[in-house]
């Protein structure tokens, strides 16, 4: 462990005060300590003793204390005076002159010893970590020998250092995490392919009794059969897995959901580990939601499509067709009077289009109106209401 001049000046202050040890002696240690230089071996091994006695003068003085209290309260129990009694109590207030430690004193230097001995313990932490530092390499080798320097010589360090040793600390953590996740990995890796290569091996074999006509064994085939379905399976996750992160990818390039959550979820599936079923919840909520949108979107694109075809053919108002396009366009209701307007010229345009026979007549688009799907116009107005209320609270 570390000495340090701080605690031993401390350790001096204290013993002083108890007027325990040489006051010469100690008024000439305190001043080699105040120069900022490092104490002589004997000197320490002086201190040591006299530190050893001043535990035991706070041991004997809480006794005391104790003892004194103890009496008291058997006094008090007693109806009749003990000459017996007091003189033990008499004797006790002796011995307790005999070291003059108030209970200040006491909770001042338990303290401080406390601070002194967590101070050694921090300076030999950060000794110990360095050499680990500059073993691995990790940080200025320049301000590491200085940091060194000055905990060997016992002076302190500035906070800025401590948390440039914290900061490295993380650094050489992360280091030490990679390096067992490495060792677990390789590991791993070769244990799969040990397994690998013994069931290449019985698969190798199968092939061959296949392919000379030979019988192959019931269980041979069980497990050709495992294999197969293991495969399989393997097939099927991946192609889920490859359709989930293409649904985060549209659910973020339509800036729906938090980006930070999908992330994770997208991480997730990368790395091969389990979803939690909660973050599934919320991703079929969200892909529900997407679907919506691109449902409505279509219905948006249907109509802008046909005041396209109106304007062109000079069918309407063009300032109203524009007006009720960039209402769409931006994701507002249109007003039914409106809707209506657009249906009694779409059907002129139909009129128009089949007399002419034009063969580039949209049939899905004729086919739609046929069957009544004008109504689609006002579905619209509840769809975009809806979508707007929902993406508002994602």
């Amino acid at each position: 462990m570390v000495d340090n001049n701080t605690y031993w000046t401390l350790l001096v202050d204290r013993l002083q005060d108890a007027k325990i040890g040489d006051s010469g002696r100690l008024d000439s240690i305190k001043k080699y300590l105040e120069s900022g230089k490092a104490i002589y071996e004997s000197d320490r091994q002086y201190l040591k003793e006299k530190s050893k006695q001043l535990e035991d003068a706070l041991e004997h003085q809480s006794k005391v204390e104790w003892t004194i209290d103890f009496i008291q309260r058997l006094e008090k129990a007693k109806r009749d005076d003990s000459m017996t009694l007091n003189d033990v109590k008499s004797y006790l207030e002796s011995e307790k002159a005999t070291y003059k430690i108030d209970e200040q004193f006491l909770k001042e230097t338990a303290e401080q010893l406390k601070q002194a001995v967590d101070h050694q313990r921090k300076a030999q932490w950060a000794l110990d970590f360095i050499d680990r530092l500059q073993h691995a390499k990790i940080g200025d080798p320049g301000r590491l020998n200085s940091l060194k320097k000055s905990l060997e010589g016992e002076r302190t360090i500035f906070e800025s250092d401590w948390q440039y040793l914290k900061e490295k600390s993380k650094q050489l953590q992360s280091i030490v995490d990679n390096q067992t996740k490495a060792q677990f990995a390789l590991e791993a890796i070769k244990k799969l392919q040990e397994s690998e290569m013994r069931s290449s091996e019985r698969l190798d074999a199968i092939k061959k009794a296949l392919q000379e006509g030979s019988p192959v064994a019931e269980s041979e085939l069980r497990f050709l059969n495992t294999k197969y379905e293991q495969l399989q399976q393997t097939v099927d996750n991946q192609r889920k897995v490859e359709w989930t992160l293409d649904v985060i990818k549209q659910l973020k390039e339509s800036e729906i959901g938090n980006p930070q959550r999908l992330d994770a979820i997208k991480i997730a599936l990368e790395e091969g580990r389990i979803v939690e079923e909660s973050e599934v919840s919320y991703l079929k909520e969200k892909y529900k939601l997407l679907q919506k949108i691109d449902e409505t979107q279509r219905k948006v694109e249907w109509t802008l499509d046909v005041i396209k075809q109106l304007k062109e053919s000079e069918i309407g108002n063009p300032q109203r067709l524009d007006a009720i396009k960039i209402a769409l366009e931006e994701g507002k209701t249109v007003e039914e009077n409106e809707i209506s307007y657009l249906k009694e010229k779409f059907e002129q345009l139909l009129v128009i289009k089949k007399s002419k026979k034009a063969p580039d007549i949209d049939r899905e688009t004729e086919a739609t109106t046929q069957t009544a799907d004008y109504d689609a116009m006002k579905e619209l107005n509840a769809k975009i209401a809806e979508l707007g209320k929902k993406q508002e609270a994602t």
